[in-house]
């Protein structure tokens, strides 16, 4: 051998064994890693599994402490409990079972958040009792829970329960016994310092009961509450009695058809706080709805007993909800919602595309500029820098439930006769509105019912854009231009004094499509010798000049029910009702006896013939000029998962939704 030879064969002989020792090491640590990552996903399950046997440990607690193993089988079906004494054993169950997996069952991550929008500007208040915006509605829908729901993904003539799990029907649909889940509790209130002595009294649980369920109906019906607007679906309501702390029977004094809703969707006010001034006094009965209108708590926060708890509020800036672990039901999978008040649309919109906020919806101007180009034509490149058309985000087109539409005040004189409020109407260039301002983002409304609805008159086409139309209407109610002014005038007063035709508007200062309208109408109406002023409220302050009667005319909205009922926005007895609906002073006895007949009557034909009736007085009289049916276009970032949609407002339903990991 060759001197350094057996050297240099030793050093190769090392480098083979390093080798193999250092192939060993990569396939150990590659199988270290593998069996990491399988032990990560075998705790990431195993913690979701212990999460759901908590949940499920969580509501046995309550149930055995209750003395009551009756909801563990997930109420709201036909079974009957076992545990519970019925006053009807002999009659089915009339909630059904829930058909729906509202929860997502399959969600890989049950601690995400999300932001959303919640309005431009600070709700007026917080108390459904007093306060009719829809706003709230979508946060009391997280919130709070009615003693039934409807299945609104799939059937909603049908009814599931939420805080009851069984009602009895009796009396041909007269008398309505419910039994209430036991063990429900009340979350401890947001907004106060529950350290602080003077809130103690709050700082201790407290049960949902029939009790919390009578309290509202007295609330409801007492003379001294404001809420017009919820004692229209309760003027023929004739009793109700607690049976015990889970039982309650109601008892409407005749067979009508918004009965079985009004009762059904009855939720419950917490007495132990809306019964009790600040420092835990109980108000004298004698005033007892008077301090109810002005309570203060009414603008701290929601007390509810729902899959969220009201967790802040901050003026200005947000309201936040986190998940109510001691939930009596399914927990929802996003653990916190966000909601940001945002007073600048525009800064709105930054946000949604900058991905601070999650989840919203594009105005008209942002879906034509950033959306629409897209979907004409979808062969155009696709920018970079915009993320509604990237594969980042996802979108659904959605018409909501509701109408939009200018509100005549007819109990001013300028607007007391039909043919000045019609020749309004032929003055509002609809169509071209709709096309133009909104993009096509919806379509003209004829009136109350929404169109292809069988209530709605197909004979009724909206009254045409017609200027001249416009004018002689206004002539034969007496308006002519009599000094060459270019204004029509007239001596409304009997003093014999001519005035000329002068209005305000009043819109909601945060919408730029509003501000559109309302200047395109303004510059047609002076075409026809009126003048038209425009006022910009922000919503709360709007809301109480609405209330107030404090407007010559508005523009607003009315979101619609899955049942049709006209009493609450169109009888006349809403006119003088304080917080009523008939905001405009809308007055027919042929239309109340129409009214009053539609809720009596449980024939479709009838109730189809009937609605139709309504509709052509209403045609005919122009209370409202009616609008258009918004079509909204919502919009997300990839990681909320399962967005869809239910068949009734709140359309928005995030209890469905999860939250990708990482999002």
């Amino acid at each position: 051998m060759r001197q350094g030879g057996w050297f240099q064969a030793l050093l190769a002989a090392v480098l083979v064994v390093n080798t193999g020792l250092l192939l060993v090491l990569v396939l150990q640590q590659n199988n270290r890693e593998e069996r990491a990552i399988r032990q990560s996903a075998q705790f990431r399950e195993l913690a979701e599994s212990t999460d759901r046997v908590r949940g499920e440990m969580r509501k046995l607690t309550r149930a055995i402490g209750a003395g009551d193993l009756s909801g563990l089988g997930g109420g709201g079906g036909n079974g009957q409990a076992s545990a519970r004494v019925f006053r009807h054993p002999e009659l089915p169950n009339f909630l059904q079972p829930q058909d729906f997996d509202v929860v997502p069952a399959n969600a890989e991550n049950t601690d995400g958040e999300i932001t959303l929008y919640f309005s431009p500007s600070d709700p007026k208040g917080f108390n459904s009792l007093v306060e009719n915006a829809a706003d709230l509605s979508f946060v009391e829908s997280l919130v709070s829970e009615g003693l039934a729901s409807r299945l609104s993904f799939t059937n909603p003539d049908h009814w599931h329960g939420e805080l009851a799990e069984r009602v009895e029907v009796t009396d041909d649909g007269r008398t309505f016994t419910f039994y209430l889940k036991k063990g429900i509790q009340w979350h401890r209130p947001a907004g106060i310092d529950l350290l602080d002595p003077r809130y103690a009294w709050l700082d201790v649980p407290h049960e949902v009961t029939a009790h919390d369920v009578a309290f509202q109906l007295r609330m409801i019906k007492d003379p001294q509450v404001q809420n017009g607007f919820i004692k229209s679906y309760y003027a023929d309501l004739e009793s109700w009695e607690v049976i015990d702390d889970h039982t309650l029977e109601i008892r409407w004094s005749k067979k009508i058809f918004t009965a079985l809703a009004s009762t059904l969707w009855l939720g419950p006010v917490p007495e132990f706080l809306y019964a009790y001034d600040e420092d835990g006094t109980r108000f004298p009965d004698e005033t007892l709805g008077l301090n109810l209108n002005q309570h203060w708590y009414n603008h701290k926060g929601i007390v509810g007993s729902g899959p969220y708890r009201f967790a802040s509020y901050e003026p200005g800036e947000r309201i936040v909800l986190e998940r109510n672990e001691d939930y009596h039901g399914e927990l929802p999978a996003i653990r916190r919602i966000v909601m940001e008040i945002v007073a600048d649309q525009n800064v709105k919109f930054l946000k949604l595309r900058s991905h601070q906020h999650d989840f919203g919806s594009l105005r008209p101007s942002e879906y034509r500029d950033n959306i629409k180009p897209w979907e004409d034509d979808p062969s155009l490149a696709r920018p970079e820098d915009n993320p509604f058309v990237g594969p980042d985000m996802a979108n659904d087109r959605r018409s909501t439930p509701g109408y939009f539409y200018i509100g005549w005040n007819a109990d001013k004189p300028l607007f007391a006769d039909a043919k000045v409020r019609k020749a309004m109407t032929h003055a509002f260039d609809r169509q071209r509105l709709v096309e133009n301002v909104f993009v096509g983002l919806g379509e003209v409304a004829a009136g109350p019912f929404l169109a292809g609805s069988p209530y709605a008159d197909p004979s009724i086409r909206p009254w045409p854009f017609d200027l001249e139309r416009a004018r002689e209407l206004l002539a034969e109610a007496g308006w002519t231009d009599t000094d060459g002014d270019g204004l029509v005038d007239r001596d409304l007063e009997g003093d014999g004094v001519r005035k000329p035709f002068e209005f305000t508007l009043l819109i909601y200062a945060s919408s730029q499509e509003m501000d559109s309208v309302a200047n395109i109408f303004k510059e047609d109406l002076l075409k026809t010798g009126v003048r038209m002023k425009i006022d910009k409220a922000e919503w709360s302050l709007m809301q109480k000049r609405m209330e107030d009667r404090d407007f010559d005319a508005f523009t607003g909205g009315w979101a619609m029910g899955w049942d049709v009922d006209l009493y609450q926005i169109w009888h006349s007895s809403q006119a003088d009702m304080p917080k009523a609906s008939n905001m405009i002073g809308f007055r027919n006895p042929e239309a109340d006896e129409i009214i009053e007949a539609l809720r009596e009557s449980f024939d479709t034909e009838e109730r189809v013939a009937l609605a139709r009736r309504f509709h052509r007085i209403v045609h005919e009289e122009q209370p409202y000029s009616f609008f258009y049916v918004r079509e909204r276009y919502y919009t997300w970032w990839d990681e909320v998962r399962r967005v869809v949609f239910p068949k009734v407002r709140p359309l928005v339903r995030p209890l469905a939704w999860w939250v990708a990991p990482g999002g």
